[in-house]
């Protein structure tokens, strides 16, 4: 009994660190993964296959956060964060910065085949952004890369997906 009882405690004990070490490694607000813990998982999938990296940028964060609070504010990144992870189950969501999430989608090598993924993901996001009129001032650019294209090497994937959202901004936002 004394034996089968340690084991269970060790069991447990066990069970609650493995809890412990993920919640640590996912951001508080979004349930997506923290910069540094994504990126790493990210370089560790590049080494595999490839596939393609999306960088979202919310525009008008800061206005939603004077406007509603920041409670409004946190609300829509809890809701966009929770449609990115829906999406696809494979991919690696990352709380990039404040208004940025970076997406990782594996097996994804062709442009044709990410472009047709990006419109029906942001025709997602713009269904939320619709049906909540609180946020009809929010824009949604992305920037993406294809490491068939670009290389496997993520500061390679991560200059050319900053240098497309830049584009991206600059000749107005997909949403």
């Amino acid at each position: 009994m004394c034996c089968t009882r340690r084991g269970f405690y060790r069991e447990v004990i066990a069970k609650q660190n493995a809890e412990k070490e993920k919640k640590s490694e996912l951001d508080y607000l979004t349930s997506t993964y923290r910069r540094d813990i994504g990126e790493r998982k990210i370089m560790e999938c590049l080494e595999g296959s490839h596939g393609a990296v999306i960088l979202f940028d919310i525009k008008n964060l800061r206005e939603v956060n004077h406007r509603l609070g920041i409670i409004g504010g946190d609300y829509l990144l809890e809701s966009l964060a929770e449609i990115l992870r829906e999406y696809r189950e494979d991919g690696i969501i990352v709380r990039y910065a404040g208004d940025e999430f970076l997406c990782y989608l594996p097996n994804i090598y062709i442009k044709e085949e990410l472009d047709a993924q990006l419109r029906e993901l942001m025709a997602q996001l713009d269904i939320f952004i619709q049906q909540n009129k609180d946020y009809s001032n929010v824009e949604i650019c992305a920037g993406v890369a294809l490491s068939s294209q670009v290389g496997k090497e993520f500061c390679q994937l991560m200059v050319a997906v900053e240098n497309a959202l830049h584009d991206a901004k600059e000749n107005a936002c997909i949403m």
